[in-house]
């Protein structure tokens, strides 16, 4: 037991040099503000992201549905993965989303998987349908 011990006070640690990450969740009913550009956000870091849907695909992950969303902001893009869902209403192109939750890697794709969302406006950006 003294192991299983030790191992929870390494992960309660926080590691020098790094600002405590924003507590969540964010009010549902208050949309926060972007901590910081799409394209540079950090790894393993909570954060808030804001961007257009640049596309919006149904895909699975061993066997389960996920809804991959594109987000851009003009610095760079990241893949939002809400999983167990095939499509949810208003996300689509060109629609203005903001994100919060935790920035990491999936299959060499930076990605953040079922982040807090809030739709903002309607159609914001033009959108090319290729």
């Amino acid at each position: 037991m003294a192991v299983i011990d030790q191992v929870h006070e390494v992960e309660a640690t926080p590691l020098r040099g790094h600002d405590p990450a924003p507590a969540l969740p964010y009010d549902p009913f208050v949309v926060p503000a972007a901590t910081g550009a799409t394209g540079l956000a950090p790894s393993r870091r909570r954060c808030v992201l804001s961007g257009w849907v640049c596309s919006v695909e149904g895909s699975t992950w061993d066997g389960g549905p996920v809804l991959e969303v594109g987000l851009d902001d003009g610095s760079g893009s990241i893949c939002i993965a809400f999983l167990g869902r095939r499509a949810m209403a208003g996300l689509e192109p060109g629609r203005r989303l903001v994100v919060a939750g935790m920035v990491g890697c999936h299959r060499g794709t930076r990605i953040v998987i079922d982040p807090q969302w809030w739709l903002t406006g309607g159609q914001d950006r033009e959108h090319d349908d290729d």
